[in-house]
């Protein structure tokens, strides 16, 4: 199939488009004449029509290049696509369902799910970056990348970090956005008036260790490692530890760490417990959400 390089240079011609902003993330009032349900080239049409009267979101193997440039239209970037086979979309739905879909009520998705998922064989900006799950920049548009029939060779391990990688996705928009409250408890655990320190094998029962004081390290890509110096220091400012990277990498452990990988944490540190404990029951009762089903579902 033809890639397609889209520029977004060309978003001026299409600047006049507005969204709206409603309850339902990505709700718009006028149907587009691209949202064509069935769109008629895949063995799955049927699927993705229920999905649509279950989940009032559009799941689209076929869109326009304006209509695909435009959920990408303030990252800054240039993007390089392959749309995905029609007839793999079995395959994909499937994937789907057990990395996302099925993690959720339909009662949160009819809310919360945006309003087109784009799914392409691959995408990429022109600087060779790629991301298996991308939101939009107005949160309408989510896209989902590597569809294709290949999704059914991947190992248990390659299909939980595709999970991870989407649900990070998802909740990093859903927390900077304001799209669904997080506890004001979270907050009032830990001490952010001064730094945490470091693992120190010569003092480990240090009571500022930083997961001593309730906060978790962060995922250090580069160097393949978690790290804690986001709490090693306060702002210069506020005289503060951030607190709302303390909720990021609270939430990021919340999702992706099953139970081994907690290890002892929640046992031998309580600040940490009390935090696990605050998100986790905010979730199941405000929105019937089980983060530790989302983190510690394993696959064959």
């Amino acid at each position: 199939m033809k890639k397609i390089n889209l520029y977004l240079i060309t978003l001026c011609l299409f600047g006049g488009v507005a969204c709206t902003d409603e309850d339902k993330v990505g709700d718009v009032g006028t149907l587009p004449q691209d949202y064509v349900l069935p769109q008629g080239e895949s063995p799955a049409d049927d699927r993705i029509v229920e999905y649509y009267n279950s989940y009032k979101s559009y799941i689209l193997y076929e869109y326009t290049q304006p209509d695909f440039i435009y959920g990408l239209s303030q990252t800054n970037n240039s993007y390089i696509y392959e749309k995905v086979d029609p007839l793999c979309m079995d395959v994909v739905l499937d994937f789907l369902e057990d990395i996302w879909f099925d993690l959720y009520l339909t009662e949160f998705h009819a809310k919360y799910m945006p309003y087109k998922i784009m799914v392409a064989k691959s995408m990429e900006t022109t600087y060779g970056t790629r991301a298996y799950a991308t939101m939009g920049n107005d949160g309408q548009s989510f896209y989902v990348n590597d569809c294709s029939e290949e999704l059914k060779n991947l190992s248990a391990e390659e299909k939980r970090a595709k999970k991870n990688e989407l649900q990070l996705c998802l909740w990093n928009y859903w927390r900077t956005k304001g799209t669904l409250e997080f506890p004001e408890e979270f907050y009032k655990v830990s001490d952010y008036t001064r730094a945490a320190k470091d693992y120190d094998p010569e003092n480990p029962d240090d009571p500022d260790f930083a997961l001593a004081r309730g906060f978790m390290p962060m995922w250090f890509a580069y160097q393949n490692k978690y790290i804690f110096d986001w709490c090693l220091y306060v702002n210069y400012q506020t005289k503060l530890v951030d607190s709302e990277q303390d909720l990021q990498h609270f939430m990021y452990a919340m999702i992706t760490r099953t139970a081994s990988e907690w290890g002892d944490y929640l046992t031998k540190y309580p600040l940490l417990k009390r935090k696990y404990d605050i998100l986790h029951s905010w979730f199941l009762t405000k929105y019937k959400v089980d983060l530790k089903k989302i983190g510690e579902i394993m696959y064959n």
